[in-house]
């Protein structure tokens, strides 16, 4: 193609794709590397680039996970925001060595809220905030919002007159300086059921200048290079043998107990809905009879091919002089180019027969 600017290049230039970059973490922003000289790469990179595959894929899943850490540094800013936020119903914190209680009440009333299907439709689902650590944005999809105390001034067995509001996406610009943190509000009239999303570096007070400012999160500044944003509205109480609350989050972000949408995640072992599909996942599942014998559940992988690596417990097609059988892999380490005739390392399941010749 031709490149042309009326300032740096007048005259114009060709240039072409010399790289892709597509990130697992980020598929939807590919990096394109541009060049008006041709690039080649010889039989040897190419070997490297293999090699070393594996190993970048793994960086990018940890780079992944990152984006949803949760550090202790993190949550000491988190408190300072908080006292800066101006929630009406708090005094100062308080830093004892232990706390002996009957009950813990997490939240503040004006937090009292919840993204919901639409304006009529009061059926609670997850909000759709996303910090794209690799772009450097925080975005949040359109959303309808239900307070739940606004309003609302006793306890009843059902109440009517819910203050709801739709809200437009929101697409933040590019946060560059790693060095600020921001509050991620929700800014609801208090006239209409309209409202918008907003990012500020400063808090707000609920009640200002006719509109409600619903906190919804806090993104936290950059530390080693990656942010965190937590959400900070609903409510979680802690009883004697009972806690409610709508997740339970590891500190690294990869393992969770979610609520809301019914989904959970215990590292890359176990996933249940994760990918709002309802299925349940299992990596390296062992079943054990009543004597206490253990074998893989098996995992069936499509007809053999010697460039792929198979594990214990996977099965696969495999012919030979025309008949075909089922074979399961049962070596403890995983290999690949061993073909299943070999009776160390798979096991036959399903034994085929030829059959009578037809007329």
């Amino acid at each position: 193609m031709r490149f042309h600017d009326d300032r740096f290049q007048q005259e114009g230039v060709l240039v072409r794709i010399t790289g892709i970059k597509r990130y697992i973490n980020n598929p939807q922003s590919p990096e394109l590397t541009l060049s008006n000289a041709t690039v080649s790469a010889n039989f040897g990179t190419t070997l490297q680039t293999l090699k070393s595959e594996e190993v970048l894929v793994e960086d990018y899943h940890r780079d992944a996970l990152q984006f949803t850490k949760r550090r202790f540094r993190d949550a000491r800013e988190t408190i300072e925001m908080l006292e800066d936020a101006l929630l009406d119903n708090f005094t100062n914190a308080v830093n004892p060595i232990a706390v002996q209680t009957m009950s813990m009440l997490v939240g503040d009333e004006s937090l009292q809220y919840r993204f919901v299907k639409s304006l009529t439709d009061y059926t609670q689902v997850a909000d759709t905030v996303n910090w794209d650590g690799t772009n450097k944005r925080l975005t949040v999809g359109a959303s309808f919002i239900q307070h739940l105390t606004l309003g609302i001034t006793a306890l009843s067995s059902s109440h009517s007159g819910y203050k709801v509001w739709s809200l437009p996406a929101f697409a933040s610009a590019q946060l560059i300086d790693g060095s600020k943190k921001y509050y991620l509000y929700a800014k609801c009239s208090q006239s209409a059921q309209t409202g918008d999303f907003i990012l500020s570096e400063t808090a707000y007070s609920l009640d200002t200048g006719g509109y409600y400012y619903l906190l919804v999160g806090v993104l936290n500044s950059e530390y080693d290079g990656v942010r965190s944003y937590v959400p900070l509205y609903g409510f979680s109480e802690v009883l004697p043998g009972r806690i409610t609350t709508d997740r339970v989050v590891s500190g690294n972000g990869d393992s969770y107990f979610d609520m809301v949408n019914n989904a959970m995640k215990l590292g890359d072992s176990l996933e249940f809905n994760t990918e709002g599909d309802g299925k349940l996942r299992l990596k390296g599942t062992l079943v054990q009879s009543e004597s206490g014998t253990e074998s893989y559940i098996g995992c069936y992988r499509g007809v053999y091919n010697s460039s792929y690596t198979y594990y214990n417990g996977d099965e696969v097609i495999y012919s030979v002089n025309g008949i075909t059988s089922t074979y399961r892999y049962i070596y403890a380490t995983p290999a690949r180019g061993v073909a299943p005739t070999s009776s160390v390392y798979w096991q036959v399941i399903a034994q085929g027969v030829k059959g009578d010749k037809g007329r």
